[in-house]
């Protein structure tokens, strides 16, 4: 069974690492600088078996691709799945001075979706480089029609955003026409003809209508008549 796979340098420091077992980053790291430790000076081998766990590498330029696994997997079959591991490494992560540390770095969203690919749970789901062409290529396409998908979704939704700002401009356009249009309420300094209006309405409700009133003779007016009349002469 493979517990992890990983690009690392000569002195164990992880690139790219994937575990398919339940593992703590502490343990996957102390793994890598053990494998470090271990690896036998000017020899080619790409076998090493530890207390606990057997070591299977390639070494790609400056760094290593290692799987790690169980000691009773089968040996062989790992051998043809470190196989895959370097190549797809050499596809992806290779600029024109080979494999190095920059191609690793930009390409490593890919290497982890390949690594995720060639296994699963431990065990090896992809036979051949062409299948696993096959399987990414497939997954760029749901990718790009996921990506096709949101970008859509967000041009509806700005769509959706703008329509609903037009209309709350129309709104508050036909709010304040419709308060421009409403006859005022008879303020001193009006202007225009709402303003005119109210004044003349406020002058005819206001100024004070005189009428004439009837006066009755008074007593003493009366007295003075009748005193007068007294006062006549007989004619002769």
């Amino acid at each position: 069974m493979i517990l992890s796979a990983a690009i690392v340098d000569k002195d164990g420091s992880i690139y790219v690492a994937r575990q398919y077992c339940e593992m703590t980053k502490t343990k996957v790291e102390a793994l890598y600088i053990a494998f470090s430790r271990l690896i036998p000076k000017g020899k080619q081998h790409t076998i090493i078996d530890s207390n606990e766990v057997r070591y299977i590498y390639r070494s790609i330029n400056d760094f290593y691709c290692v799987l790690v696994t169980d000691k009773h997997s089968n040996i062989l079959e790992d051998i043809k799945t470190l196989s895959l591991f370097t190549s797809a490494i050499v596809h992806y992560a290779s600029t024109g001075k080979g494999v190095t540390e920059e191609g690793i770095t930009e390409a490593r969203f890919d290497l982890l979706f390949v690594f995720d690919e060639i296994v699963n749970m431990g065990v090896r789901q992809i036979d051949n480089i062409p299948q696993l062409m096959t399987v990414m290529e497939m997954k760029s396409e749901e990718e790009r029609a996921a990506q096709e998908a949101l970008s859509k979704k967000e041009r509806d939704a700005k769509a959706k955003a703008a329509e609903k700002s037009k209309e709350l401009d129309q709104q508050r356009r036909n709010e304040m026409l419709h308060q421009m249009d409403r006859p005022a309420m008879g303020g001193p300094r009006g202007f225009g003809p709402s303003s005119t209006s109210a004044i003349s309405s406020s002058s005819a409700i206001t100024d004070p209508v005189v009428e004439p009133i009837e006066t009755n003779p008074t007593k003493s007016s009366k007295v003075m008549s009748r005193g007068r009349a007294l006062k006549l002469k007989p004619r002769n």
